[in-house]
């Protein structure tokens, strides 16, 4: 009997690494600018991104997953092979499960509300990274975050919000118009590299 009791015990010990973990895992808490029934534009860790990676938060949970409606976005842009074949803005296309934990960076597609909009934490002390107001350069063959894009915000859980923009050399500033005015977070786990822009190249 004791003897049994002592190897219950010693499993016990033993699996409570593991339990704790298990637990942990369900207990993902989503990025507090991500809202069930906004819609963004997701990036993956995995790349192979489909036509068209765009939906509205249906719900999180469980674990670290989150339901998405994916839906056809309001600029389908190079997507579009037909107009005839090319669904509706704003057709559904499926319901899919998105692993939080591979989220490498969003871009919201609807403007929160006073009561939703992200709250930025206390300013960010000295050491904080990457710094607030500075321009920074996006270690390059990474497709899923902006190439040049100014920080505007640190959030929690290592994301943080840019406004992505043109530097003064670039040649495609007018084609790009339409891009650098999207705001993106994005998650520094999967960043690569950042450089701080020199003052000569900062936008004017």
């Amino acid at each position: 009997m004791n003897t049994s009791f002592r190897s219950f015990i010693a499993c016990a010990i033993g699996l409570s690494p593991i339990v704790g973990a298990f637990a942990q895992d369900q207990q993902i808490k989503p990025p507090s600018f991500l809202k069930v029934g906004h819609r963004y534009r997701f990036s993956f860790a995995t790349g192979g991104e489909r036509p068209w990676n765009f939906g509205k938060i249906v719900e999180f949970g469980p674990g670290p997953w989150m339901r998405v409606q994916l839906l056809v976005p309001d600029d389908p842009g190079r997507h579009i092979r037909s107009a005839a074949t090319t669904p509706a803005p704003g057709s559904v296309l499926a319901e899919d499960m998105f692993n939080l934990k591979m989220l490498t960076a969003v871009i919201p597609a609807d403007q929160p509300s006073e009561g939703e909009a992200s709250n930025a934490a206390a300013p960010p002390s000295a050491a904080a990274f990457p710094k607030i107001g500075k321009c920074y350069f996006f270690g390059p063959g990474f497709a899923s975050v902006p190439y040049f894009a100014k920080v505007i915000e640190i959030g929690e859980g290592n994301w943080f919000r840019v406004q992505e923009m043109s530097p003064k050399f670039s040649r495609d500033a007018q084609a790009r118009s339409a891009e650098k005015q999207k705001q993106w977070w994005i998650n520094g786990t999967f960043v690569t590299s950042l450089r701080e822009a020199k003052p000569e190249e900062l936008p004017e």
